[in-house]
């Protein structure tokens, strides 16, 4: 019974932790992207962008696009903490 237990939780928690693994790489990419076409469509580097960025900043996809990175960049802090925390658990 013991090891049926063990086998069946075993398991679980390979699915489990392989789904928090998508999940780390799905943030990533989706924070790369977003910090990456941010300035091409929200700031654009030339003076009619410098006199537009009052009013393109407010739009939805510049506020969606500045979520995604500030939230994004959240995850992969807390996923570095996840990942030093479990390597510490497994040396001591």
């Amino acid at each position: 019974m013991d090891t049926t237990h063990y086998l069946i939780s075993s398991v679980l928690y390979h699915e489990v932790h392989h789904e928090c693994d998508w999940g780390y790489v799905l943030w990533i990419i989706a924070h790369y992207v977003a910090a990456n076409v941010y300035p091409m469509l929200c700031a654009d580097l030339t003076l009619k962008g410098f006199l537009m960025s009052p009013f393109v900043v407010a739009t939805p996809h510049c506020t969606a696009l500045r979520w995604v990175i500030d939230s994004g960049g959240n995850v992969i802090t807390s996923m570095w903490v996840v990942l030093g925390a479990w390597c510490i658990s497994h040396i001591l």
